[in-house]
């Protein structure tokens, strides 16, 4: 199992080595990719790996541990900004591994646009683009004059709403659930490329790209019917006949076994 993990992580740097840009592989750590302070970490503040005590790399650059809930009686720590962190009662800005993987593929950092990382499994393995250069979700590479969407950018977005889904900016299928904790980030079915998130809906919907029948991920009874109209697509959803489901090979309903 370990040999396939690591020939899937190989296979993902091969194909999205050969884009416009360059994969850097760099140390994993939940919160920030760091192994050690080093002198641009100089009097910065940073929270630890699980989320429970603040990092401080001193002049010398070297760390000096707070443990929050022996300090302060609260149990998290909250990044603040570039050089600040507190200790808290929720771990709304403490980003975690699932936070950032929501399923197999190639994800956002999102407390540094210039850095991304890939899912494989319980398995992680961090990345950063060039330089001036930010990842885009949606084109899945990193590029040059794109907005960043980080971590403090999700709760404005987030502001005043609660228990919301929203659409991430970058990738129709991605979206932010505006958690009681802080924002999270998801994702529509993968294995679907036409389940894309609707943010008037505020759910993951089909969308039709082409023409054809589709089979329903959700229940194996219906499926989808895509119609050319004008310059879109009609979107219909039907059920099959009793005791069938619905074949995506063949585009029909068959047999149930």
């Amino acid at each position: 199992m370990r040999v396939l993990v690591i020939f899937a992580i190989l296979a993902l740097s091969c194909v999205y080595s050969a884009q416009s840009h360059t994969v850097v592989p760099i140390p994993f750590s939940r919160i920030i990719p760091r192994a050690t302070c080093t002198d641009d970490d100089k009097n910065k503040e940073y929270c630890s790996a699980d989320c429970r005590s603040i990092v401080y790399c001193n002049n010398n650059a070297q760390e000096e541990t707070t443990n929050c809930l022996a300090s302060t009686g609260k149990p998290y720590c909250e990044k603040l900004s570039e050089k600040a962190a507190q200790c808290t009662t929720e771990s709304a800005g403490c980003i975690s591994f699932t936070d950032t993987c929501p399923s197999d593929g190639i994800f956002p950092n999102l407390l540094d646009c210039t850095k991304y990382v890939y899912c494989v499994g319980p398995t992680s393995t961090p990345a950063e683009c060039d330089a001036n250069k930010v990842y885009h979700g949606g084109d899945k590479m990193c590029k040059s004059g794109v907005q960043c969407y980080n971590y403090d950018s999700l709760k404005g977005l987030c502001r005043g709403k609660d228990q919301v889904r929203l659409a991430y900016p970058l990738n129709p299928k991605l979206y932010v659930y505006c958690s009681p904790g802080g924002p999270k980030l998801r994702q529509c079915n993968m294995d679907d490329e036409n389940i894309k998130f609707d943010p008037k809906q505020g759910t993951c919907v089909f969308v039709c790209s082409k023409e054809g029948l589709f089979e329903d991920t959700n229940d194996p009874h219906y499926y989808f019917e895509c119609a050319k109209v004008g310059n879109g697509f009609q979107t219909t959803r039907k059920k099959c006949p009793d005791d069938t489901i619905f074949d995506k090979d063949k585009e029909q309903c068959k047999a149930a076994r």
